[in-house]
């Protein structure tokens, strides 16, 4: 998008120099002649006052009509400054614009648990997307898109974000991160499964580290060399961020038989770990009570939190939450204009600081389980300044994969998402 989405309007002079005046005749002329006279100069008034508009031109014979040069006019400034200030006004893009299934299931052992999950795509392999901290479903909208039908797009709410509800919503240990992320795994392995083989899910095999039950019947994509490839789906998990060590910690737990591909944005145990000191403080900088989803949005692209508009309309009033207020009386002083208590107003759905004595959980012993999986896996940074140490020597090795999407900022998926699909 253009970086003066949000500049004023640009201003136009208001005023010409005063056109050319004759000196009056000595005596008054003839009256067909000052006439005449009249007419020519009100005639050359209005074309002035005709140029001084913003592109808007009078049809006359020294200004014939021109469709193609019209058309060429409005295309440049659709492009320009016009553009931007005039998407502001759009109505707001739509999930269905970047999803085909929107639905809420429960997946988990307490029946009273909800998780919205968007899907698209019917065919090839099954692709699970976890989202960051904070964030929703719906940051991987374009992502999504991008991949078309040939790809199998699952992604939900974690607990406690977007449209989920959970009875312990804000229980966010890993422990319980990665048990719902496997209960999603399973739930949907479950129908594409009985989808292909007409037939009911059966006992799958135990996993090869332990004794639990596997959450995915389908074969290995080549269980061993020379075997004919299974015509079985294979399973890529896709996590950024927080989403990135959940997604690490199911893939390390070997109950994902047919696991081809681990792929992780933006998060490496040593770099999250060093950062948990400056977290709480960035927290409390961020803005807490919005009029509305557009102003949200404003703010995001404004500040540089989110570099693609298009991601911002979509992913960004997902996060949101309607409230009064009065809800918030607190906070209304220093951040927004003064209003009536019954007003509603914009606030995040997930409180990040609630978040903070799990986020140690999140990232401890990533990089040793992020090696430990045994798939092809793909880490993608925004600077190669990411990797720690032991990461460092085992890519050295050819341990895994490393994409570097320099300046796209931490969330990669909504600000360059053509890097991840």
């Amino acid at each position: 998008m253009d970086n003066d989405f949000f500049l004023p309007p640009p201003t136009y002079p208001t005023c010409m120099p005063p056109a050319h005046t004759p000196p009056p005749p000595a005596s008054p002329p003839p009256s067909h002649v000052m006439k005449a006279v009249l007419e020519e100069r009100d005639e050359e008034e209005g074309i002035e006052r005709s140029s001084r508009g913003r592109g808007k031109h009078s049809r006359n014979e020294l200004n014939p009509a021109d469709p193609a040069k019209d058309e060429r006019a409005a295309n440049a400034a659709s492009r320009g400054k016009g553009r931007s200030r005039s998407r502001s006004v759009e109505p707001l893009p739509k999930w269905s614009d970047y999803w085909e299934v929107q639905e809420d299931i429960h997946p988990t052992e307490n029946p009273n648990d909800s998780f919205r999950v968007y899907r698209s795509g019917s065919e090839g392999p099954i692709c699970f997307f976890l989202h960051g901290g904070g964030h929703t479903a719906l940051s991987w909208s374009l992502v999504a898109k991008a991949l078309g039908p040939q790809v199998r797009c699952i992604a939900y709410d974690a607990r406690g974000h977007g449209e989920t509800r959970c009875e312990e919503d804000t229980d966010f240990s890993a422990a319980r991160l990665v048990s719902d992320g496997l209960a999603v795994v399973e739930f949907y392995c479950r129908q594409i499964y009985e989808s292909i083989h007409k037939t009911k899910w059966a006992e799958a095999p135990a996993a090869e580290a332990g004794d639990s039950k596997a959450c995915s019947p389908f074969i290995p994509v080549a269980p061993l060399p020379g075997l004919k490839r299974s015509a079985d789906p294979c399973i890529i998990i896709v996590g950024h961020s927080m989403g990135g060590a959940i997604a690490t910690r199911i893939a390390a737990s070997g109950k994902l038989p047919a696991l081809h591909g681990l792929v992780v944005v933006d998060v490496v145990e040593g770099t999250a770990m060093a950062a948990l000191p400056h977290m709480a403080s960035f927290i409390k900088r961020l803005p807490t009570v919005f009029t509305s989803p557009r102003e949200a949005v404003c703010w995001a692209i404004r500040s540089g939190t989110l570099k693609n508009e298009e991601s911002a309309r979509v992913s960004l009033p997902s996060q949101l939450v309607q409230t009064r207020r009065r809800d918030v009386r607190d906070i209304l002083k220093k951040e927004i204009s003064p209003g009536h208590e019954d007003d509603v107003v914009w606030t995040w759905r997930t409180d990040l600081a609630k978040t903070q004595p799990f986020w140690e959980g999140w990232f401890d012993g990533m990089s040793s389980l992020f090696l430990q999986a045994r798939c092809t896996k793909v880490l993608i940074c925004a600077g190669n300044d990411r990797l720690d140490r032991e990461l460092m020597i085992a890519h050295m090795q050819g341990k895994f994969q490393v994409q570097l999407v320099p300046y796209s900022g931490h969330v990669v998926e909504v600000n360059e998402e053509t890097h991840i699909s």
